[in-house]
């Protein structure tokens, strides 16, 4: 397993990875990010990241694991290489509330060290709709 940084992708990557997005998410908005990060396995992407600042906050969004490869630590990796790589950043991360997966992210990202944050500062959030969170 290889996890790859980068702020400047091909074409070809942007398209594989918004593919996989896709697979994961009603929509993609990777235009909108600055950094990705994503993991690879004998060729194959099997997780992604995506990161973009927020008024001094790194926005951590729209991680997924390929389903074959879930519950094997894969996006703890990931989370893990941000951390370290992006060491000195304020990390946030919206959650939505409306979705079938919300307990479980929430949980997660609890589990991994996450906060629920109270009072953002500069931040565009909607307290009905998302939660969120701060590392």
């Amino acid at each position: 397993m290889i996890i790859i940084h980068s702020s400047n992708i091909s074409n070809e990557l942007k398209n594989k990875l918004n593919n996989f997005i896709l697979e994961n998410f009603d929509k993609s908005r990777i235009d909108d990010y600055e950094y990705f990060v994503y993991c690879k396995d004998k060729g194959i992407i099997i997780g992604f990241v995506c990161l973009y600042y927020i008024n001094n906050h790194l926005s951590i969004n729209q991680l997924c694991v390929h389903h074959n490869f879930r519950n094997k630590g894969i996006a703890t990796s990931i989370l893990n290489f941000v951390k370290k790589i992006y060491i000195n950043s304020h990390l946030i991360l919206y959650i939505d509330k409306n979705k079938y997966s919300t307990d479980y992210l929430h949980k997660f990202y609890l589990n991994y060290g996450f906060k629920d944050m109270i009072n953002p500062d500069n931040l565009s959030y909607d307290c009905e709709n998302e939660i969120l969170m701060e590392f």
